[in-house]
């Protein structure tokens, strides 16, 4: 039996709901480290969206040095900055963008159903409900925004 690493953790979770239909929208990820492997896969859904993404580390850029810095600072890998950094930047530049798009277009054609309704009460909840899922959103893309060169942060506009 050998020793192994697991780290999960969840990015981002939100939902548009619209009636019935359901959109659900996450990033989360698993790290799993062995003798032999150092792998993160990583979950994204957006809308109906599903893939699920590998990213093998490399040992000795990577791995190795991140495992030294917590045996020296003894703390774990999931409070180091360099883990969290490294991992941060690698959704920001290579996922943000699409799963972005997925949320607004899903939120534009649920939007234009949320006009439709004549019963002020329920677009009124309705529109609740997407205001906080835009705030989820806008959140994640400032702290996603922290990782990308400035010509490449994102903004959901005014």
């Amino acid at each position: 039996m050998s020793d192994v690493i697991n780290i999960k953790e969840t990015l981002i979770n939100t939902s548009l709901i619209l009636d019935q239909d359901k959109k659900n929208f996450s990033i989360k990820y698993d790290l799993n480290i062995d003798e032999d492997d150092a792998v993160l896969n990583f979950s994204i859904i957006s809308a109906d969206n599903k893939q699920t993404i590998t990213e093998h580390l490399d040992w000795d850029d990577d791995v190795i040095p991140m495992l030294s810095k917590c045996i020296k600072g003894k703390c774990s890998l999931t409070e180091l900055k360099q883990y969290n950094d490294y991992v941060k930047t690698l959704v920001a530049e290579k996922f943000t963008l699409d799963f972005l798009n997925g949320f607004v277009d899903t939120l534009e054609v649920f939007y234009q159903e949320v006009c439709k309704i004549s019963n002020r009460t329920i677009a009124a909840k309705l529109n609740s409900g997407f205001t906080e899922a835009i705030k989820t959103m806008d959140i994640f893309i400032t702290q996603m925004n922290e990782y990308l060169e400035e010509d490449r942060k994102i903004s959901l506009g005014a």
